[in-house]
């Protein structure tokens, strides 16, 4: 935590400055791209970097590693055509040619990380990954600037996909000196994939489309607001997002890290005694809720400008959403160490339909209902995971 804490602070201290340099449609851009390469390198990946930490021996991981890649290089083809089907959803077919393609080296590079992640928390090695994570968010940040003064319009984009090379070049540095084979395409290859697909089901079938549904549903009032206010709106929601949820990224992946593996570790009548599920524990998200919805916004005021207004109004909306997602997530890792992803999956998706076919026969839109609405269906799916 103290890494990736480094890491998100880095970016948390650059958004009031940068907030002055470009303009809320251009962080309304950032924030689509991020989505949608967020969305496609789970497709790219396939969850095989989850896959990778319940494998039983570092031969097992070395042998998964070239099919991994070579899945990731067939994945991507797949994502640029839905990357073009994004855009007709999002933008009404009218993104521009370098947005498309930096959100495609974005996912590209993303999935070949996510991968990558998952040899060093199979190996235990948080320290090599953490630092790696606080390199790239300096490179994001500098790139971001310098841009901003060359008056690139897409500087906030670019640095984004700089940085995610760069965690890369980063990444492949701690494998190769911890002498872990990477690049070792055969033959037999392909053969290996297809065998690792089949013996890995839960992970790349159930698994995949559980984080797919989870993921969209996570970008999903971002993707409403922009569909129906335009960037600018979703450019003010998204800088309310981008200091929020580092954040909560910052604890939930730090604890959903070690509580996967204590819990693949540990007999399964003994999780339960596990402090996220006491319910001592959770009569802390009480004042959670308060500090969130009232205190939020007074704090945004201090760090943004009278332009970002509406962003500081939307922030309490945000920061409710950080705690349902704070107060679900070890249900989420249990789901997911029995392989009960169906089961996660069914609840999500059918929450996330409702919630559509709901906007759908709305005749007028208001952000603030629009949030209020949101805020309760991600309650109500967090109830029905934890009664199951």
């Amino acid at each position: 935590m103290a890494g990736n804490g480094a890491a998100q602070l880095v970016q948390l201290l650059s958004i009031p400055l940068l907030t002055k340099y470009y303009t809320p449609e251009q962080f309304g851009a950032l924030a689509i791209a991020i989505a949608v390469s967020g969305v496609l390198a789970v497709l790219s990946s396939l969850q095989l970097n989850v896959a990778i930490v319940s494998l039983k021996s570092i031969a097992a991981v070395k042998r998964l590693l070239p099919s991994a890649f070579l899945l990731s290089l067939l994945m991507i083809i797949i994502s640029t055509l839905l990357t073009v089907l994004a855009s007709f959803v999002i933008y009404g077919g009218a993104m521009s040619a370098e947005l498309f393609f930096l959100i495609v080296g974005i996912t590209f590079f993303s999935s070949l990380n996510n991968i990558l992640k998952g040899v060093f928390v199979y190996l235990g090695s948080f320290a090599s990954l953490s630092k790696t994570f606080f390199l790239r968010a300096l490179t994001i940040v500098s790139l971001q600037f310098l841009l901003a003064f060359l008056s690139v319009e897409d500087g906030l984009i670019i640095g984004l996909l700089v940085g995610e090379i760069v965690m890369f070049i980063i990444i492949l540095f701690y494998q190769l000196k911890m002498h872990t084979v990477l690049f070792h395409l055969s033959k037999n290859t392909f053969i290996q994939l297809i065998v690792s697909l089949k013996r890995l089901k839960p992970f790349v079938i159930y698994g995949t489309v559980q984080e797919l549904v989870s993921v969209a549903i996570f970008w999903l009032p971002l993707v409403i607001i922009t569909a129906l206010f335009g960037t600018a709106m979703g450019g003010q929601y998204s800088i309310s997002a981008r200091i929020l949820w580092p954040a909560t990224i910052l604890v939930t992946g730090s604890i959903a890290q070690v509580l996967y593996h204590r819990m693949v570790n540990k007999p399964s009548e003994t999780l339960g005694s596990e402090l996220f599920f006491t319910h001592s524990f959770k009569l802390l998200y009480i004042p959670l809720i308060l500090i969130a919805y009232f205190l939020t916004p007074l704090m945004f005021e201090f760090i943004l400008s009278d332009e970002w207004k509406t962003g500081i109004e939307l922030s309490k909306y945000v920061a409710l959403l950080c705690v349902i997602f704070l107060y679900v997530l070890p249900y989420r890792v249990m789901f997911r160490v029995f392989k009960l992803q169906k089961i996660q999956l069914i609840i999500e998706s059918c929450n996330a339909l409702l919630l559509i076919v709901t906007l759908i026969f709305m005749d007028k839109y208001v952000v603030e209902f629009l949030m209020y609405l949101i805020i309760a269906f991600m309650f109500i799916q967090a109830m029905f995971q934890e009664l199951y």
